[in-house]
């Protein structure tokens, strides 16, 4: 009678599969938060954009910087400030990327414009 010998190549392959996947996953969580961190940027960008305009009042660039940051997708959880503070007037947008794998990342974008006819 002839035993065949067990070599392990089931478990090594599916090692590899696992490797493969948990691979996958990471690339993808990464580009995600990466996305979330170009959404936050172009929020607070666009949100200083506009509390920067000459007749802008009190509160517009954070209107704003909320409109966009929900609008994009990417971003989750979103929160926002305005500052103004002489003739600048700062944007901060912060929330969290969309979540495949178990990491919580922050991501924060700040933005400072001049004060259109101030």
């Amino acid at each position: 009678m002839i035993r065949k010998r067990n070599d392990g190549s089931i478990l090594i392959y599916s090692l590899a599969v696992l490797a493969l996947l948990a691979t996958f996953l990471l690339m993808l969580q990464l580009a995600l938060v990466i996305y979330a961190d170009r959404t936050a940027s172009a929020a607070a960008s666009t949100g200083a954009d506009v509390g920067s305009l000459l007749g802008a009042g009190e509160g517009d660039g954070y209107e704003e910087a909320i409109r966009v940051a929900t609008e994009l997708p990417g971003l989750r959880n979103v929160s926002a400030s305005e500052e103004r503070s002489g003739e600048t007037v700062t944007v901060l947008v912060s929330g969290q990327p969309i979540r495949v794998m178990g990491f919580a990342w922050s991501i924060e974008a700040t933005a400072t414009r001049r004060l259109n006819g101030g």
